[in-house]
């Protein structure tokens, strides 16, 4: 068997345990790349393309599988259409897969896998797309152009302009750019672009921030000298807004509810300069395990990390912080874009859930806050009802709290995310 035969494999695999068994896609892909990190470049990037290609378009998949299967894909077999999606992926979006070869390989793999009698349905799907693809009717709506849920759709309809609706969509389909933040405490930004450049990376800066890089050329990021000694911090640049913005000077104590794995944190640490104190936290010992394997990468010694319930007020920090930070849990629309699963993952009836619960994390970390020191709310998603909304009601509940500023930043605006924050102060 070939490393692309194996990759395909994998692949399927990766795939049902994701869509059909509801496991977290960048968990089941990482856990995947670590243990076949001895591969070649090529055969990871075959494997997440096709993993990340699929569950980008799976709604497009679904109507052309349904255009010339008799059995519609909700009735199929789990690994069956599993196996038809990761096909017509390839297929429909990969050239360098000639058509023939993306359907020999399902036909192995349906034997391979104990579907042997249903080998010859896989053929014949596969075979009918290959044939007609340019008479079936191209779809209509954005939900199937693009490959999102029709709720969801309809729900930013209700929020944004058609035009700016389908810009969305699109962004949040285009390819990723990998950026960092810059430790400036162990170098600046033109030093680690230097370094970078000596091991063939390209490393261009990011619009709207003080260090922002994004990166390309590149293969096993952690593997870099620069990586292991805390150079740099993989953060989206929409997210390096919330420290950016927080106001944060030397010698001030910071509060983080909500932490791990700690990029807003420790980009704190980094502007107080050796100074002050962050005080990171959040729910469980694995996410501060997280956090505190940061703080020791990028060797801060101005922070420190512990395990405590956002919703419950810790008495013994009321009144003295200069900045909470608060990004609360959220539906994560605005890093769809990264995270491919979401959009099948989150309902309409989690939002709401979502801002009730960010409202009472908020009303717990205004008790944090000193007077005339702020609060950073933030989200990594785009609704309305988890950011303006939850910002307007906080401030009516809250008149001793004034808006200084706050912002909607769409996808691929600054970086790749959507992103929101509001900067409140304490009067």
């Amino acid at each position: 068997m070939t490393n692309t035969e194996n990759m395909r494999q994998i692949a399927l695999e990766s795939l049902i345990e994701i869509l059909e068994k509801k496991q977290y896609a960048n968990l089941i892909e990482n856990q995947v790349l670590t243990k076949y990190a001895y591969l070649e470049k090529r055969d990871r990037a075959f494997y997440t393309r096709l993993v990340e290609g699929t569950l980008e378009r799976l709604v497009t998949l679904d109507y052309y599988i349904n255009a010339v299967s008799k059995v519609p894909v909700k009735k199929q077999k789990p690994l069956i259409r599993t196996l038809l999606r990761m096909s017509v992926y390839q297929i429909l979006y990969m050239d360098s897969v000639p058509d023939s070869a993306a359907i020999n390989e399902a036909v192995k793999l349906a034997k391979k896998r104990g579907f042997a009698s249903l080998s010859g349905f896989v053929n014949g799907v596969l075979r009918n797309l290959s044939r007609q693809r340019d008479q079936i009717a191209p779809p209509k709506n954005l939900a199937t152009i693009y490959s999102y849920p029709q709720w969801m759709v309809s729900y930013f309809m209700e929020q944004y302009p058609a035009e700016k609706v389908e810009e969305i969509l699109h962004h949040l389909n285009l390819p990723q750019d990998l950026i960092v933040r810059v430790n400036l405490q162990m170098n600046t930004v033109e030093q680690l672009q230097k370094e970078l450049k000596t091991c063939g990376i390209t490393a261009v800066p990011v619009p709207e921030t003080s260090c922002g890089l994004a990166l390309s050329q590149i293969d096993r990021l952690t593997d870099l000298d620069a990586f292991v000694q805390g150079k740099f911090y993989v953060q989206d640049a929409s997210s390096m807004m919330v420290a950016e913005h927080a106001g944060i000077r030397e010698g001030d104590y910071v509060i983080d509810v909500c932490a791990a794995p700690g990029g807003k944190s420790t980009h704190a640490a980094q502007i107080l300069n050796g100074t002050g104190c962050v005080d990171s936290r959040d729910l469980t010992e694995y996410k501060v395990s997280l956090i505190e394997e940061n703080i020791n990468r990028l060797r801060l010694s101005n922070m420190t990390a512990k395990v405590w319930d956002a919703t419950v007020l810790d008495e013994s920090v009321v009144n003295r912080a200069d900045v909470v930070i608060c990004d609360a849990p959220c539906s994560g629309l605005g890093v769809m874009g990264k995270k491919k699963d979401i959009r099948y993952r989150v309902t309409r009836e989690d939002i709401t859930e979502l801002s009730h619960l960010q409202m009472k994390i908020l009303e717990n970390a205004k008790c944090y806050v000193k007077n005339g020191g702020t609060l950073l709310y933030s989200t990594c998603t785009i609704t309305r009802e988890e950011n303006e909304q939850v910002v307007e009601q906080f401030l009516k509940n809250n008149p001793d709290f004034t808006l200084e500023m706050q912002r909607q930043i769409l996808p691929h605006e600054i970086g790749n995310d959507g992103f929101f924050f509001a900067k409140m102060k304490k009067n």
